[in-house]
C-alpha cells in the first residue's frame, strides 16, 4: 500500500501491509 513493501491489490488503497 502506501509506504510499505508488501501490498496487495487493495493494499494500495487501504495502505495495509499484506492485502489481496
Amino acid at each position: 500500500g502506501i509506504g510499505v513493501l508488501l501490498d496487495g491489490l487493495f493494499g494500495s488503497f487501504t495502505g495495509s501491509t499484506v492485502s489481496v
